[in-house]
């Protein structure tokens, strides 16, 4: 037998105790007993309630329906409606307000058990059904938005926090810095060790750099060796920012990653676009950032470029 905490909302006091003798004779707690319904949203929140009952017909300024009607702006908690009358109004405003049954007065003990039996396991299985639902949204979303291999975000997840920061940068007069990375010679560790042992470096990598920098900060992976870091700065001295980030890129990279018994070091190159300095959209402001990197990359290992104007003509 399934036992439930359960709230009545009565003001006819011989139902109210009719049914409350019933409830707690088939093994359920009733909470409380209620005469009417003005403060049920309030008290349904405070207390922790599986199933409710409510007459439809109550004391003071609202009726059942308008009670349950204000409960549904909170809770999504299973009514059973009560009413000695059976009244076409009454059922049509009761069905938008969502209830799980209704039942009319006076009612048999046995059908007042199967029907909370039957209230409870199918408010069980529909929470059940919601939770799965989300956990499915929730695992389609991370697949859509963060790489597969060191789940990261990926590109999608990493231009839609670009373009929420944009509006940001005109109204606080703020500024952020796309840091484009590039692992230098990455291609010897996979044609040397394997993918496998690439694949463990990448993820001990996006580790290291999710630790290793702000909070704040979004460590994006491109795919290949190549990460993004985006980085909100101070209007003042951004640049002497950007140089302390890449200081920390550039020291978290350099540090041994030991594979198979053996100590692997890597260097990288790092391109840097700020905005609004550079651009004002999301991909141009990735395009930049890759073309500085691009330039850094024919420097000799752990280099960093800024980008401007003279690079892209270049380019």
């Amino acid at each position: 037998m399934v036992s439930a905490r359960i709230l009545i909302v009565e003001d006819d006091p011989f139902e109210a105790e009719k049914l409350y003798m019933d409830l707690v004779q088939d093994g359920h707690q009733v909470i409380q007993v209620l005469d009417r319904g003005d403060d049920l949203s309030n008290l349904v929140n405070r207390l922790k309630i599986d199933l409710l009952f409510v007459d439809i017909v109550l004391r003071g300024e609202m009726d059942g329906i308008e009670a349950v009607a204000q409960l549904r702006k909170t809770s999504n908690l299973p009514v059973i409606y009560l009413s000695s009358f059976d009244n076409d109004d009454f059922l049509r405003r009761a069905e938008l307000t969502r209830p799980a049954a209704y039942m009319l007065k006076p009612y048999r003990k046995r059908e007042l058990g199967f029907l909370v039996k039957m209230t409870l396991i199918r408010f069980e299985i529909e929470n059940q059904l919601i939770e799965q639902r989300n956990q499915a949204e929730q695992s389609l979303w991370q697949m859509a938005t963060h790489d597969s291999l060191t789940h990261l975000p990926n590109r999608t997840l990493l231009l839609d926090r670009i373009d929420k920061l944009i509006p940001l940068t005109k109204r606080n007069s703020h500024k952020f810095a796309i840091i484009f990375i590039d692992l230098d010679n990455f291609k010897l560790i996979n044609d040397s060790y394997g993918h496998s042992t690439g694949d463990q470096v990448l993820m001990t990598l996006a580790t290291r750099l999710t630790d290793g920098l702000r909070e704040a900060d979004t460590v994006a992976r491109f795919g290949g060796d190549e990460f993004v870091v985006l980085s909100e700065l101070q209007q003042q001295n951004a640049r002497k920012s950007v140089l302390e980030i890449i200081q920390k890129i550039t020291d978290i990279i350099a540090r041994a990653i030991t594979v198979h018994q053996t100590d692997l070091t890597l260097g990288c190159s790092c391109g840097i676009a700020l905005c609004p300095d550079d651009a004002n959209d999301a991909d141009t402001l990735l395009r930049h950032a890759d073309t500085a990197m691009y330039s850094a990359k024919q420097q000799p290992g752990n280099s960093h470029r800024f980008y401007s104007s003279e690079l892209s003509e270049q380019a």
